[in-house]
């Protein structure tokens, strides 16, 4: 996952670190005022989801990337499969930080 206008490790960190609202949803609108937000009755998952293991990192462009676990990955394997090919939006405190197609199954090893 990358976090939109966190160019740098130690930042994402520090984005990360602290105490913070994620969710997950298959659909947006936009608001009155232009911004995304999220259709309510299309919550995938929340941060009480994912476990405490998360990590900083990179990818092969040298983006910096957060890494998570789920603690259901039965859940998320699902997830994936059921929206595959479709976009999926990840929100942070109410501001949408990254927005996705899910381009394959993620399974539950």
């Amino acid at each position: 996952m990358q976090l939109a206008g966190v160019s740098d490790q130690q930042n994402a960190e520090k984005v990360i670190g602290t105490t913070a609202q994620l969710a997950i949803y298959s659909k947006i609108t936009v608001s009155k005022n232009g911004q995304p937000k999220p259709v309510a009755s299309s919550l995938l998952v929340t941060g009480r989801d994912i476990s405490n293991n998360a990590s900083v990192g990179q990818n092969q462009l040298g983006q910096t990337v957060v890494n998570i676990n789920f603690k259901n990955k039965e859940k998320w394997a699902s997830i994936t499969k059921k929206y595959l090919g479709q976009d999926i939006y990840t929100f942070l405190n109410g501001k949408l930080i990254n927005a996705a197609q899910a381009r394959f199954r993620i399974r539950s090893n």
